[in-house]
């Protein structure tokens, strides 16, 4: 069983937190040089952005993506 980790530095997340959204942006606000933002808008559409293209923002959604598999089978 994995603990709820939560740091709003952007260093890890953890299973079973719940913040808003604006929560999370403010706690990456100044320390990332590089950002992909992906969520749900109210009327249910993705909402995707990246700061450097879009083969930047896809090889940082694939980096993110290992880096969470990596955590979790890492916790198991």
């Amino acid at each position: 069983m994995t603990a709820t980790v939560l740091n709003l530095n952007g260093e890890s997340v953890g299973e079973n937190y719940n913040v808003t959204p604006d929560i999370v942006l403010e706690g990456a606000k100044g320390a990332l040089v590089e950002v992909v933002v992906v969520g749900i808008e109210k009327d249910g559409t993705i909402f995707l952005a990246g700061s450097k293209g879009s083969m930047n923002t896809l090889w940082l959604l694939e980096a993110g993506k290992h880096v969470l598999m990596r955590d979790e089978l890492s916790d198991e």
